[in-house]
């Protein structure tokens, strides 16, 4: 069985290594980026299907919005999880409040996983 890999993107280095052991400890492979740029490089360098990204807004270079705008066209099924310390900027994006434990973090991609039809397959 494939694994299944989720994208990590985060300006703070901290919060994504965080993240990233959090969703590796229950069984997912990780990407990571530091930006929205360099996620868009990782991406499309990434040939694998691709679970779920998880998206600060709040970042330099590019902020979380315009890397999602970026990222839709590349990989249209797979669903974006905004996460954030400040208020939302749009209505109806699905959002986790920084700060969140290990636990809030897993229930929440559960969720978001559970409501997203699964798009991108691979042939068994």
């Amino acid at each position: 069985m494939p694994s299944a890999t989720i994208l990590v993107v985060d300006d703070e280095e901290g919060v994504r290594t965080v993240i990233a052991r959090t969703l590796e400890g229950a069984g997912f492979e990780v990407l990571q980026a530091e930006h929205g740029e360099a996620a868009l490089r990782v991406v499309r360098a990434f040939a694998g299907p691709l679970l779920l990204a998880i998206v600060d807004m709040n970042m330099p270079v590019m902020t979380g919005t315009e890397f999602a705008r970026e990222f839709r066209p590349i990989r249209p099924g797979v669903p974006v999880l905004f996460i954030t310390g400040r208020e939302p900027m749009a209505a109806g994006v699905r959002l986790l409040r920084k700060p969140f434990g290990p636990s809030l973090l897993l229930e929440t991609v559960a969720m978001v996983l559970a409501e997203t039809e699964p798009i991108e397959r691979t042939s068994a």
